[in-house]
């Protein structure tokens, strides 16, 4: 019985991988899992190991030639001598024609890469070689670090590095160590662009009705905290969270797991660094309670005083960087939520309706979405339910 053994297809665009390293000679008794050549391929190396117990009975692919995807590198017998095959068996399991020549198998064929020193050749795979005339280097002065010697392309990459670092200037500056609070902060971010698969959606909101809304309770001499418009996305986006679940929720352990509270986390810009402080079950709460919960909790925050309590608990974060003039932006989700929403800044437009132009007021708004939690038509639903809550402010006094 014969075993084909593949080149292996690395990446959608590799066509051809070349064979740096061969681990095993021609007559060689092999073991499943047994490490049999070295592979290079467009973006990445690996061994290519036998698939079943037997001996190496042809070996196709010259060292550091480029050799096509999906063909027989070598074949696996289940007995070391050739004469035990049939030739139509042979020529059944053998490489297309349009492929490399076949080494002769009846004799025992050294694979091993040769020491570059003493053959006086330079070694280097097809695609260190390519490299290195793309950017014009001799590749003789590259030290090669691959199995025997051979010039892989990382050497090439490190070489083209260590060139460009001789002959640039001097640059000066200063290191400027992060924070505790900006140490956190990076890792968290590092760990939800690694980890969570963003997508995301954006509208353009009419909030003319709603800073009408806003400027008439404002001016209500009774009121004690000013209604701002972070107030106003936190009422409408935490009862829209209560029909949409999926972007109050988590990814965990392979599951969805939907949190019972909504709780809307506020990124605060503080003189120690951006926090996201937390209103707890904001979606029970009236406008005018959001808005003193929200004055206190982000007045503690910039002056270094927020309790472990303000910073725990996030199921869903609204960030507003429309007061810096920001029209639009596309968020990073918080790690163990689903989403958050970018709001940008108020833009005054007109709006023809029948011949007449009227003055109108927008927001520019953008959803990030956990992409393992909620696909896009959930997340253009919950937009579109926070865009028709604008256009009717009077169900905010409910």
């Amino acid at each position: 019985m014969i075993t084909r053994v593949i080149m292996p297809q690395l990446s959608l665009t590799m066509q051809t991988g070349t064979v740096t390293q061969w681990m095993k000679s021609v007559g060689d008794k092999v073991a499943a899992g047994d490490a049999l050549c070295v592979v290079e391929g467009d973006k990445a190396t690996i061994d290519v190991e036998s698939p079943v117990d037997g001996y190496l009975i042809k070996a196709f692919a010259e060292l550091d030639e480029e050799f096509p995807v999906k063909q027989p590198l070598a074949l696996i017998g289940d007995s070391p001598n050739l004469q035990d095959y049939d030739e139509e068996e042979l020529q059944d399991a053998s490489i297309t024609a349009a492929a490399k020549k076949i080494k002769e198998p009846d004799k025992r064929v050294d694979l091993s890469p040769k020491n570059t020193e003493h053959s006086g050749q330079i070694k280097a795979s097809p695609i260190a070689k390519r490299l290195a005339k793309e950017h014009n280097i001799d590749i003789s002065l590259v030290t090669g670090t691959g199995p025997g010697g051979v010039i892989v392309k990382e050497d090439v990459l490190v070489f083209i590095s260590n060139q460009s670092e001789d002959s640039s200037p001097e640059v000066r500056g200063k290191t400027q160590p992060l924070s505790d609070l900006e140490k956190v902060l990076a890792s968290k971010m590092s760990l939800s662009n690694q980890e969570i698969p963003h997508f995301h959606l954006a509208i353009d909101l009419d909030v003319t009705k709603a800073e009408a809304l806003r400027k008439q309770l404002n001016d209500q001499p009774e009121l004690e905290k000013h209604i701002t418009l972070t107030d106003i996305f936190v009422w409408v986006t935490s009862r829209a969270l209560r029909k949409h679940s999926r972007l109050n929720a988590t990814f965990m352990d392979g599951q969805i797991f939907l949190y019972e509270q909504v709780n809307i986390g506020l990124a605060v810009d503080t003189p120690k660094g951006l926090i996201v402080v937390v209103i707890k079950d904001a979606d029970k709460k009236s406008l005018t309670e959001l808005a003193d919960a929200r004055s206190e909790i982000v007045a503690r925050a910039v002056d270094g005083e927020q309790t472990p309590d303000d910073l725990s608990g996030g199921t869903f974060t609204i960030t507003n960087l429309g007061m810096f003039g920001i029209k639009s932006f596309s968020p990073i989700i918080v790690p163990g939520q689903a989403g958050i929403l970018g709001v940008g800044s108020v833009q005054e437009l007109e709006k023809r309706d029948e011949g007449v132009f009227t003055g109108i007021k927008t927001i520019n708004v953008t959803l990030a979405c956990d992409h393992r939690i909620v696909d896009g038509v959930e997340g253009a639903k919950f937009l579109k339910d926070v865009s028709e809550s604008f256009s009717a402010p009077g169900s905010w006094l409910v």
